[in-house]
């Protein structure tokens, strides 16, 4: 976990990112909010393409 500043300056850096933040939670917010392993699931849904084989 990074603060905000840093956070604003990661999520710049992905490509196809959103900065979500949960000021109301403290470290562990993977275990406090509800919705953010879903969100991380989608993230990386997302950004998983098929490869061939060729590639493997």
């Amino acid at each position: 976990m990074v603060g905000g500043q840093a956070s604003h300056e990661l999520a710049e850096g992905i490509p196809g990112s959103r900065l979500i933040m949960y000021p109301q939670y403290g470290h562990a917010v993977y275990e406090e909010a509800k919705d953010f392993n879903q969100t991380v699931l989608d993230f990386l849904t997302r950004q998983i393409r098929p490869c061939s084989a060729a590639e493997i």
